[in-house]
């Protein structure tokens, strides 16, 4: 535990010494035509795909801001951690949390809008991984299960051994 309040406190601090600048890069690509310029590459996910993408991928996305009543576009980061209502994204300097969903007087007004980049190789990659991954996992089943059965096998070959002892005491 001492770690992690070392952490808190290092990123505390490092929040306490940041000023804002009156205007940011993320503020200077707000129009239409940057934010095409920054997708370029990119593909939208569908919400529910998002649970989908392995670890360290890195997302751009659009979300809204309540106050501003607009969509922002957004740098993003890499995934580095994927809840059911947002996700932590790792930046260039710290880790951040994107919620999922924006949520105004307990309605959902707007889904944050996530992009990947285009890459079909990755795409199978990933694809052939989750595949090489469930087939591991079938195997090592397999294996357990096949040292039980062997196990039970043994028990049973004992348990019958008793019993024929037992019955040939019980005649004499």
């Amino acid at each position: 535990m001492d770690l992690i309040k070392e952490r808190v406190e290092k990123n505390r601090k490092r929040i306490e010494k940041y000023t804002r600048p009156d205007i940011t890069i993320t503020d200077i690509v707000q129009s239409v035509d940057e934010i095409k310029k920054q997708l370029k590459d990119y593909i939208e996910i569908e919400l529910n795909d998002i649970d989908d993408l392995p670890k360290y991928t890195y997302v751009k996305y659009i979300t809204f801001d309540k106050n501003k009543k607009k969509e922002l576009f957004r740098f993003g980061g890499k995934i580095i951690v994927n809840k059911e209502k947002y996700i932590v994204l790792k930046g260039f300097k710290c880790n951040f949390c994107v919620q999922k969903h924006i949520i105004h007087n307990n309605t959902i007004i707007y889904n944050t809008r996530f992009f990947k980049k285009k890459d079909n190789k990755n795409e199978v990659v990933i694809i052939k991984n989750k595949l090489n991954d469930t087939i591991d996992k079938a195997n090592n089943m397999y294996i357990k299960q096949q040292m039980e059965i062997k196990q039970q096998k043994d028990k049973i070959k004992k348990l019958k051994i008793k019993v024929k002892k037992l019955q040939y005491i019980n005649k004499n």
